[in-house]
């Protein structure tokens, strides 16, 4: 069986932001994985924070990052601050 590669698209504060998350993905039809739901992880060493990753398939990122853009201009969930550091 072959994996996919994975990416991630939002970095959750806690594990029940994550799960928030999760739920906007998958009512979007994007199977996600949290690899640590109940324990935050440290992400890259390049970044030097703890959080909760929350990764789709690569070929579903597009739709998952709208997805969450709608979300979040909704009021459903937060900026990612990641994304706002992408961005400046």
């Amino acid at each position: 069986m072959q994996e996919l590669p994975l990416v991630q698209v939002h970095r959750a504060a806690t594990p029940s932001e994550a799960e928030i998350v999760k739920g906007v993905l998958e009512d979007a039809g994007i199977e996600v994985f949290v690899p640590d739901e109940t324990t935050p992880l440290p992400l890259s060493s390049r970044l030097g924070v703890a959080g909760c990753e929350v990764l789709v398939a690569s070929h579903n990122e597009a739709s998952a990052r709208a997805a969450l853009a709608d979300a979040r201009a909704a009021g459903a969930i937060e900026e990612d601050p990641e994304l706002e550091l992408e961005t400046e």
